[in-house]
């Protein structure tokens, strides 16, 4: 067996900083986009909610001809949706037996995380809204 004078066994430390900074970027890469599927499927999640309230409250509707007072609305829309968890908050608007608004607004984790679609809405004619904090109206953007 002959040594060869001046081969070197194992990494230097410069190849092994250089291994560890690349998988410091793919790990902050990975991170990022987890986040954002994790937001997205709690919006999805408030969406289905709110779809769902609309569909039990036009079966109250079907069978009374209203949509009762808001007692009944908060009877049949729970305050945090079963497909939400808790990360928004459900209400709901009656007015005068015949308009009805549900409404979905962030809290807790998806405070924190989902800056676009604080408050989604759901009107009786069908028409969806969201956005920012303190607005209203049919952007669909958050749908």
């Amino acid at each position: 067996m002959i040594n060869k004078i001046g081969l070197k066994k194992g990494f230097s430390l410069i190849e092994i900083m250089v291994v560890i900074v690349i998988i410091s970027i793919l790990t902050s890469i990975a991170a990022v986009s987890y986040r954002a599927y994790i937001v997205k499927a709690r919006r999805t999640a408030a969406q289905e909610d709110l779809m769902q309230f609309q569909q039990r409250m036009e079966e109250y509707f079907s069978l009374n001809h209203n949509y009762g007072t808001e007692e009944k609305c908060a009877e049949v829309f729970p305050k945090n949706g079963p497909e939400s968890g808790g990360f928004y908050k459900l209400t709901c608007e009656l007015v005068s037996g015949y308009k009805l608004v549900a409404t979905a607004t962030k809290q807790g984790n998806q405070d924190t995380s989902d800056g676009e679609c604080a408050v989604m809405y759901l009107y009786r004619n069908g028409t969806r809204g969201g956005g920012k904090a303190g607005t209203s109206g049919s952007d669909n953007a958050c749908w």
